[in-house]
């Protein structure tokens, strides 16, 4: 019996075989979030930024987040 419907192991090898296609996605413009830019908590810096506990903290102040807080308690 032959089916009408391709299954879907037709269909996922099918769409290998495809030439790949791209999708676009919208992104607003970097101007447009300049006004909104955040800033690390330690030490100011803008870019690049991870989250820490919801605050904005740069990568080398993430890796001395203990030093730094026990430099806060000491003064």
């Amino acid at each position: 019996m032959h089916l009408s419907h391709p299954t879907p192991l037709q269909n996922i090898m099918e769409s290998k075989t495809c030439s790949r296609r791209g999708i676009l996605l919208p992104f607003n413009s970097y101007s447009s979030h300049k006004k909104d830019a955040q800033h690390c908590i330690f030490c100011d810096t803008t870019f690049p930024l991870r989250n820490f506990k919801g605050k904005a903290v740069c990568p080398t102040c993430s890796q001395n987040i203990l030093k730094l807080f026990l430099e806060r308690e000491v003064r």
